[in-house]
């Protein structure tokens, strides 16, 4: 209990950006809304150690979200 306090991992939002792509449920042509958020690592609620980035996709035509795995040519 008292390490859970001491380091905790948290993300924060990086970028949001609106990107025009092509969704891979449906191969329609359309906006979707990219997100990345950066890991990080506290040692007693300070930031010290980035930890990765994670990064998912959401077609607002067809509300599919996609993660980092998952996307195509055109969001890379």
């Amino acid at each position: 209990m008292v390490v859970s306090l001491l380091i905790q991992l948290k993300k924060r939002l990086v970028a949001d950006n609106m990107v025009e792509a092509s969704c891979p449920k449906r191969n329609s042509v359309g906006t979707m809304r990219m997100v990345v958020y950066q890991k990080y690592a506290t040692l007693f609620f300070i930031p010290f150690m980035p930890n990765g980035k994670e990064a998912a996709a959401n077609c607002l035509n067809c509300n599919a979200v996609y993660d980092k795995l998952a996307f195509t040519d055109s969001l890379k």
